[in-house]
Protein backbone atom coordinates (compact mmCIF):
# COMPACT_ATOMS: atom_id res chain seq x y z
CA UNK A 1 0.00 0.00 0.00
CA UNK A 2 1.08 3.20 -1.05
CA UNK A 3 1.80 6.82 0.95
CA UNK A 4 -0.78 8.12 -0.68
CA UNK A 5 -3.36 5.64 0.12
CA UNK A 6 -2.17 5.65 3.75
CA UNK A 7 -3.02 9.09 3.74
CA UNK A 8 -6.00 9.11 2.09
CA UNK A 9 -7.50 6.15 4.65
CA UNK A 10 -5.90 8.35 7.69
CA UNK A 11 -7.87 11.52 6.71
CA UNK A 12 -10.99 9.17 6.37
CA UNK A 13 -10.71 8.02 9.40
CA UNK A 14 -9.94 11.47 11.08
CA UNK A 15 -12.90 12.91 9.22
CA UNK A 16 -15.47 9.71 10.88
CA UNK A 17 -14.09 10.00 14.27
CA UNK A 18 -14.55 13.67 14.21
CA UNK A 19 -17.28 14.42 12.57
CA UNK A 20 -19.10 14.95 15.74
CA UNK A 21 -17.16 18.19 15.95
CA UNK A 22 -17.37 20.38 12.41
CA UNK A 23 -15.00 23.03 13.50
CA UNK A 24 -12.29 20.08 13.04
CA UNK A 25 -9.55 20.96 10.88
CA UNK A 26 -8.69 18.80 8.06
CA UNK A 27 -5.63 19.31 6.27
CA UNK A 28 -6.06 18.49 2.92
CA UNK A 29 -2.76 17.62 0.92
CA UNK A 30 -3.47 20.43 -1.77
CA UNK A 31 -1.24 23.42 -2.44
CA UNK A 32 -4.13 24.87 -4.94
CA UNK A 33 -6.85 25.76 -2.29
CA UNK A 34 -8.68 29.00 -2.31
CA UNK A 35 -6.99 32.23 -0.68
CA UNK A 36 -9.62 34.55 0.62
CA UNK A 37 -8.56 38.54 1.08
CA UNK A 38 -11.03 40.52 2.47
CA UNK A 39 -10.91 44.17 4.78
CA UNK A 40 -11.95 43.69 8.46
CA UNK A 41 -11.23 47.58 8.50
CA UNK A 42 -10.59 50.63 6.12
CA UNK A 43 -6.80 49.75 6.70
CA UNK A 44 -6.58 45.57 7.99
CA UNK A 45 -7.73 42.96 5.74
CA UNK A 46 -7.19 39.36 6.89
CA UNK A 47 -5.83 36.75 4.27
CA UNK A 48 -7.39 33.19 5.08
CA UNK A 49 -5.46 29.96 3.46
CA UNK A 50 -7.09 27.10 3.11
CA UNK A 51 -3.55 25.40 1.88
CA UNK A 52 -3.12 22.07 4.27
CA UNK A 53 -4.74 23.38 7.44
CA UNK A 54 -6.21 26.65 7.51
CA UNK A 55 -4.23 29.74 8.56
CA UNK A 56 -5.07 33.14 8.80
CA UNK A 57 -2.44 36.49 7.69
CA UNK A 58 -3.05 39.76 7.80
CA UNK A 59 -2.17 43.17 5.05
CA UNK A 60 -2.22 46.67 6.94
CA UNK A 61 -2.70 49.24 3.98
CA UNK A 62 -1.27 53.35 5.76
CA UNK A 63 -1.45 55.94 3.75
CA UNK A 64 1.86 55.64 2.20
CA UNK A 65 2.67 51.91 2.20
CA UNK A 66 1.53 47.84 2.68
CA UNK A 67 3.10 45.99 5.15
CA UNK A 68 2.48 42.11 5.81
CA UNK A 69 2.06 40.21 9.13
CA UNK A 70 2.66 36.18 7.99
CA UNK A 71 3.10 34.97 3.97
CA UNK A 72 0.97 32.16 3.70
CA UNK A 73 1.11 28.84 3.67
CA UNK A 74 3.49 28.29 0.30
CA UNK A 75 4.45 30.09 -2.79
CA UNK A 76 1.39 29.75 -4.57
CA UNK A 77 -0.38 31.51 -1.86
CA UNK A 78 2.09 34.26 -1.57
CA UNK A 79 1.85 35.19 -4.98
CA UNK A 80 -2.05 35.40 -4.78
CA UNK A 81 -0.97 37.60 -1.46
CA UNK A 82 0.99 39.79 -3.58
CA UNK A 83 -1.56 40.49 -6.87
CA UNK A 84 -4.09 41.51 -4.10
CA UNK A 85 -2.10 44.09 -2.38
CA UNK A 86 -1.23 45.57 -5.65
CA UNK A 87 -4.00 46.22 -6.75
CA UNK A 88 -3.95 48.79 -4.09
CA UNK A 89 -0.92 50.84 -5.73
CA UNK A 90 1.29 51.45 -2.49
CA UNK A 91 4.47 50.89 -2.29
CA UNK A 92 5.37 47.29 0.23
CA UNK A 93 6.82 48.95 3.26
CA UNK A 94 7.92 45.30 5.08
CA UNK A 95 6.76 41.75 5.92
CA UNK A 96 6.76 40.87 9.81
CA UNK A 97 7.33 37.39 11.03
CA UNK A 98 5.07 36.82 13.09
CA UNK A 99 5.59 32.82 13.70
CA UNK A 100 8.15 30.85 12.68
CA UNK A 101 6.18 27.45 12.00
CA UNK A 102 5.99 26.86 7.97
CA UNK A 103 2.20 27.53 7.27
CA UNK A 104 3.53 31.29 8.40
CA UNK A 105 6.49 31.63 6.81
CA UNK A 106 6.71 29.15 3.87
CA UNK A 107 5.58 31.67 0.88
CA UNK A 108 8.43 34.18 2.00
CA UNK A 109 10.75 33.44 -0.73
CA UNK A 110 8.05 35.44 -2.92
CA UNK A 111 8.38 38.68 -0.96
CA UNK A 112 11.87 38.65 -1.56
CA UNK A 113 11.54 38.50 -4.84
CA UNK A 114 9.54 41.80 -4.50
CA UNK A 115 12.16 43.10 -2.26
CA UNK A 116 10.06 43.47 0.39
CA UNK A 117 12.36 44.03 3.54
CA UNK A 118 12.20 41.11 6.30
CA UNK A 119 12.12 41.53 9.75
CA UNK A 120 11.74 38.76 12.16
CA UNK A 121 12.73 38.31 15.99
CA UNK A 122 16.08 37.07 16.79
CA UNK A 123 14.86 34.20 18.48
CA UNK A 124 12.69 33.15 16.10
CA UNK A 125 15.64 33.28 13.95
CA UNK A 126 18.03 30.97 15.43
CA UNK A 127 15.10 28.43 15.95
CA UNK A 128 14.98 28.50 12.04
CA UNK A 129 18.78 28.21 11.35
CA UNK A 130 18.08 25.03 13.93
CA UNK A 131 14.86 23.18 12.47
CA UNK A 132 14.49 24.74 8.96
CA UNK A 133 15.74 21.89 6.69
CA UNK A 134 14.14 19.32 9.18
CA UNK A 135 10.68 21.03 9.19
CA UNK A 136 10.82 20.85 5.73
CA UNK A 137 11.57 17.52 5.13
CA UNK A 138 8.51 16.68 7.57
CA UNK A 139 6.29 18.51 5.59
CA UNK A 140 7.39 16.92 2.46
CA UNK A 141 6.87 13.51 4.02
CA UNK A 142 3.41 14.57 4.98
CA UNK A 143 2.16 16.14 1.83
CA UNK A 144 2.88 14.89 -1.81
CA UNK A 145 2.51 18.56 -2.90
CA UNK A 146 5.18 19.89 -0.83
CA UNK A 147 7.60 21.63 -2.37
CA UNK A 148 11.18 21.92 -0.44
CA UNK A 149 12.26 25.42 0.14
CA UNK A 150 15.54 26.46 0.97
CA UNK A 151 16.12 28.91 3.64
CA UNK A 152 15.41 32.26 3.05
CA UNK A 153 17.39 35.81 3.81
CA UNK A 154 16.42 37.79 6.50
CA UNK A 155 16.52 42.10 5.99
CA UNK A 156 16.57 42.51 10.20
CA UNK A 157 16.70 40.24 13.10
CA UNK A 158 15.92 42.09 15.88
CA UNK A 159 15.14 42.29 19.74
CA UNK A 160 13.04 45.12 19.98
CA UNK A 161 9.55 46.20 20.22
CA UNK A 162 8.24 47.49 16.88
CA UNK A 163 6.42 50.92 16.61
CA UNK A 164 5.16 51.14 13.20
CA UNK A 165 3.67 54.51 11.97
CA UNK A 166 2.67 54.75 15.80
CA UNK A 167 -0.74 52.47 14.12
CA UNK A 168 0.78 48.89 14.68
CA UNK A 169 2.41 47.53 17.88
CA UNK A 170 4.61 44.48 17.51
CA UNK A 171 6.02 42.73 21.03
CA UNK A 172 7.08 39.63 21.86
CA UNK A 173 5.78 37.90 25.30
CA UNK A 174 8.89 35.42 25.47
CA UNK A 175 9.11 31.55 24.45
CA UNK A 176 5.61 30.19 25.24
CA UNK A 177 5.66 27.65 22.73
CA UNK A 178 8.38 28.16 19.82
CA UNK A 179 10.95 31.07 20.35
CA UNK A 180 9.75 34.18 18.26
CA UNK A 181 6.38 34.10 18.63
CA UNK A 182 5.05 37.57 18.31
CA UNK A 183 1.40 39.23 18.89
CA UNK A 184 0.52 42.53 16.63
CA UNK A 185 -1.62 45.13 18.36
CA UNK A 186 -3.53 47.51 16.34
CA UNK A 187 -5.15 50.18 18.87
CA UNK A 188 -7.28 52.29 15.91
CA UNK A 189 -8.97 49.11 15.18
CA UNK A 190 -8.89 47.31 18.62
CA UNK A 191 -7.73 44.31 17.26
CA UNK A 192 -4.99 41.70 18.60
CA UNK A 193 -3.33 39.19 15.84
CA UNK A 194 -1.98 36.04 17.92
CA UNK A 195 -0.05 34.21 14.97
CA UNK A 196 0.29 31.13 16.21
CA UNK A 197 -0.44 31.81 19.99
CA UNK A 198 -4.27 32.83 20.23
CA UNK A 199 -6.17 29.75 18.82
CA UNK A 200 -9.41 28.69 19.33
CA UNK A 201 -9.41 24.94 21.42
CA UNK A 202 -12.72 24.58 19.76
CA UNK A 203 -10.56 23.98 16.59
CA UNK A 204 -7.31 22.76 17.35
CA UNK A 205 -5.76 21.47 20.34
CA UNK A 206 -3.43 24.21 21.97
CA UNK A 207 -0.22 22.91 22.16
CA UNK A 208 0.20 20.61 24.98
CA UNK A 209 3.91 19.83 24.67
CA UNK A 210 7.01 21.97 25.33
CA UNK A 211 3.96 24.88 26.50
CA UNK A 212 5.39 27.25 29.21
CA UNK A 213 1.69 26.62 30.55
CA UNK A 214 2.43 29.49 33.46
CA UNK A 215 3.90 32.23 31.07
CA UNK A 216 0.64 31.60 28.56
CA UNK A 217 -1.45 32.52 31.06
CA UNK A 218 0.22 35.50 32.21
CA UNK A 219 0.14 36.81 28.66
CA UNK A 220 -3.56 36.28 28.19
CA UNK A 221 -4.42 38.13 31.16
CA UNK A 222 -2.09 41.26 30.03
CA UNK A 223 -3.75 40.67 26.95
CA UNK A 224 -7.24 41.08 28.20
CA UNK A 225 -6.15 44.63 30.08
CA UNK A 226 -5.79 46.19 26.27
CA UNK A 227 -8.64 48.00 24.94
CA UNK A 228 -9.29 45.37 22.55
CA UNK A 229 -12.51 44.17 20.51
CA UNK A 230 -11.62 41.63 18.11
CA UNK A 231 -8.59 38.44 18.61
CA UNK A 232 -7.54 37.47 14.90
CA UNK A 233 -6.60 33.85 15.34
CA UNK A 234 -4.12 32.25 13.57
CA UNK A 235 -5.44 29.80 12.29
CA UNK A 236 -9.39 28.10 11.90
CA UNK A 237 -11.78 30.85 12.17
CA UNK A 238 -10.15 33.67 11.46
CA UNK A 239 -12.66 36.61 13.61
CA UNK A 240 -13.35 36.44 16.93
CA UNK A 241 -14.71 38.33 19.98
CA UNK A 242 -12.77 38.91 23.57
CA UNK A 243 -14.52 35.73 25.08
CA UNK A 244 -11.74 33.37 23.01
CA UNK A 245 -9.03 34.66 25.23
CA UNK A 246 -11.83 33.34 28.40
CA UNK A 247 -11.59 29.70 26.36
CA UNK A 248 -8.27 29.73 26.02
CA UNK A 249 -7.97 30.48 29.94
CA UNK A 250 -10.20 27.32 30.68
CA UNK A 251 -8.44 24.94 28.33
CA UNK A 252 -4.95 26.25 29.98
CA UNK A 253 -6.65 25.54 33.80
CA UNK A 254 -7.47 21.79 32.71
Amino acid sequence: MNKTILFLLLIEFISIACKSNENFQIPKDSNSEIVKIYPYSDNLYIIEDYNYWKTNSLLYKSKEYIYFFSTGWSKKSARQILWKAKTYILPFKGIYIIAPQMEFINGLGEFIEEEIPVFIHKEAYSYLINNWKVEQLKYTKTFSTWEFNEMPLFTEITDNINFIEDQIWIFYPGKILIPGNLIVYFPKEKVIYGGNLLISPGEFQIHQFNIDKKRYIDFIHKIQKLDIETIIAGKGKAVHSKEILKEILNYLNI
